[in-house]
């Protein structure tokens, strides 16, 4: 449609309906109108013409919504696909670093260099306090933008995606310092001052190298005490106004095998909580929670307790820069220490995939191999110090012809 609008030609084009709302949508423009010009003059003709195409191959851009209009309907998407944690930390990323900076700005003015101006002054001031945001925080913040936009293209709304050709900043692997063997020890004698669920959580984290929210999550139909193994198939996650059980980090369930010690205290916890069960006439039930302080384990121990304890239990020690987690680190740097298989190591603790575990955790892999190299060698290093038989050297092969000949 063309008509007049004071003194400018104003053309409209269907675009068809917003995929999302279900709106129908219109795409408009204007040109001047000459003084008593009474028919479309040939300056909006084109503009309807050059209009109409842009809707049929799909390049116009819906110049009406802005990056958070986007990031609001992306997350009502992708909200069901997304775990909780995960969208959680999506909704901070757009509310603490992306909206204030850029959410007003239509989707057809966002360009690469803003999201590099972006980029540039999370990294200068985007914490709290207006400290420097950490590059990896920062690529997170890239990442949502991206995806966010990715969506904004399957729906019509831009032809090009900004976040394409952003340049966020590269992430420093610093090499990963876990406990000592002797700290850990410690750490797990001293745990049993806490009372068993404790003793026994960190004691899996270590031992098992689970995440703590898997710890949380483990149930008893869970463990198997006579094949000395546990799976791992849920964890507890804390948000800001519940908790939440679910898959685990990978979402891949998995089977991990126990030592004698751990599957000693498991069983001597299992047998505490069937006695507190029974004193309070109920029977412990096989779903019940392996690390709870409910006598009867049906509430979980919640990660950030445990995290808090551990802490306690460190600052008595007085070991330095030791978090919950840093005993996972301790567990796959041990066994990859030990010469076991990345792919075996990878498996045991949940990695996505043993690529993650070579690069989080080279220097490990490195060390045993070093081992390896001093093993060989002091192998031939002792057959060259001590006498032996003397070594039977095969006589030179005759060539055919003197074989002949002879």
């Amino acid at each position: 449609m063309i008509r007049r609008h004071g003194n400018r030609w104003q053309v409209t084009v269907y675009a068809g309906t917003d995929p999302v709302t279900g709106r129908e949508r219109r795409v408009r423009g204007s040109v001047p109108r000459a003084p008593g010009q009474q028919r479309p003059s040939k300056a909006a003709r084109e503009l309807e013409a050059r209009l109409l195409l842009e809707v049929g191959t799909g390049e116009h851009r819906d110049a009406r919504v802005t990056l958070t209009e986007l990031f609001d309907r992306w997350l009502e998407q992708a909200g069901p696909d997304l775990s909780p944690s995960t969208a959680l930390n999506y909704r901070r990323y757009i509310d603490r670093s992306i909206a204030p900076r850029l959410g007003h700005v239509k989707l057809d003015k966002l360009t690469t260099a803003m999201l590099d101006g972006l980029y540039r002054d999370l990294r200068q001031s985007g914490g709290r306090h207006g400290q420097p945001l950490a590059p990896a925080t920062v690529r997170q913040v890239h990442a949502v933008i991206r995806r966010a936009l990715v969506q904004a293209q399957r729906w019509g709304w831009i032809q090009r995606n900004p976040a394409a050709l952003a340049s966020p900043p590269k992430i420093v692997h610093h090499e990963i310092r876990p406990p000592s063997p002797e700290a850990v020890a410690q750490i797990l004698r001293e745990a049993e001052a806490d009372g068993a669920p404790t003793a026994l959580a960190i004691r899996l984290a270590a031992l098992a190298g689970a995440r703590r929210g898997e710890v949380c999550g483990l149930r008893w139909s869970d463990v198997d005490l006579d094949g000395a193994s546990l799976v791992i198939r849920r964890g507890i996650v804390e948000l800001e106004d519940r908790v939440v059980v679910k898959d685990p980090k990978t979402h891949q369930i998995r089977r991990v095998a126990l030592d004698e010690a751990t599957v000693a205290m498991l069983r001597a916890r299992r047998a505490a909580q069937a006695e507190m069960a029974a004193q309070l006439g109920a029977v412990l039930d096989d779903e019940a929670y392996v690390c709870s302080d409910h006598p009867a384990g049906v509430e979980p121990l919640l990660p950030n307790l445990i995290s808090d304890r551990f802490r306690r239990i460190v600052r008595r020690l007085d070991i330095p820069r030791c978090r919950l987690h840093d005993l996972r680190h301790w567990h796959v740097t041990q066994a990859l220490g030990a010469g076991l298989p990345v792919r075996d190591v990878a498996e045991r603790v949940g990695h996505a995939s043993a690529r993650m575990t070579l690069d989080v955790y080279g220097h490990a892999i490195a060390s045993a191999d070093r081992k390896t190299a001093e093993v060989v060698a002091a192998v031939v290093d002792d057959a060259m110090s001590e006498p032996g038989e003397p070594v039977h050297r095969h006589p030179p092969r005759r060539s055919r012809t003197r074989q002949l000949s002879e």
